[in-house]
């Protein structure tokens, strides 16, 4: 199986003492064909045996937070030792099967994206908004690409593309959505991320450890946000991936 190499654009807040990473990366090492792991950003102290690249957010991170992002996977490209293909990630993800990259490779879009869609984000919205006008000028499709799942990237076409776009301007533009609708005009891949991931956010903090682990089940990955973190979902990623990771100290 292909080596591929990870890369996490890491921010120093965290809602869970960057134990996010901790656990991303014990899923990853269980699950993924590890090259190389890079961290752009900021570093927790006891993370080890990683390419990291301190740089900063320029952007506001509410307002643009993906526009820190680009930044951050632009300047991991400009590294020769980067492999040519590599998933991108974020520290609230996890694996939960092997990866194949044929299958879990492949950019999965949600449903088509308009002017009006509705999110209740308030600086999210605008960020479709304006992807979705950046999209058009172009003439291009607009599927949105925000299944927040490992996403498998190339770093020439990475690199090309976004320089492309003024994504630093005002609220900025999704980070994949103007990535895969450049890059494939024409979906290569099912509509539709629901049936591959399992998705803990804020609504659902009733959820009980039986249902977390209920809905964990036949999933590719899971994914959290920090409202959606409650003690019942971090006792069931403890409980998931107890082995530490080779880079842990």
């Amino acid at each position: 199986m292909q080596k591929l190499d990870l890369v996490y654009p890491l921010a120093a807040e965290s809602a869970w003492d960057h134990n996010e990473i901790r656990y991303s990366l014990r899923s990853a090492e269980a699950y993924f064909p590890i090259n190389q792991v890079w961290v752009i950003g900021h570093k927790p102290a006891w993370l080890t045996g990683v390419q990291h690249i301190p740089h900063p957010d320029p952007y506001p991170v509410g307002q643009n937070k993906d526009a820190n992002m680009i930044q951050k996977i632009l300047r991991v490209c400009f590294e020769p030792s980067l492999t040519a293909e590599f998933v991108r990630m974020s520290d609230d993800q996890l694996f939960l099967t092997p990866w194949i990259k044929e299958v879990q490779g492949l950019p999965r879009a949600q449903h088509e994206v308009n002017a009006n869609s509705d999110f209740t984000s308030k600086d999210y919205l605008q960020r479709v908004r304006r992807t979705w006008q950046a999209l058009g000028a172009r003439k291009l499709d607009c599927l949105k690409y925000e299944g927040h799942i490992p996403y498998l990237y190339d770093k020439y076409e990475f690199g090309r593309i976004m320089t492309s776009y003024a994504y630093g301007a005002d609220y900025g533009l999704c980070i994949n959505t103007l990535y895969f609708n450049t890059l494939y005009p024409k979906p290569i891949a099912p509509i539709g991320v629901g049936d591959i991931k399992a998705q803990f956010f804020g609504q659902q903090k009733h959820f009980s450890r039986k249902d977390i682990l209920r809905r964990m089940e036949g999933k590719w990955f899971m994914n959290y946000s920090d409202p959606g973190l409650t003690p019942e979902l971090k006792q069931v990623i403890e409980e998931r991936f107890p082995t530490k990771s080779r880079f842990e100290k």
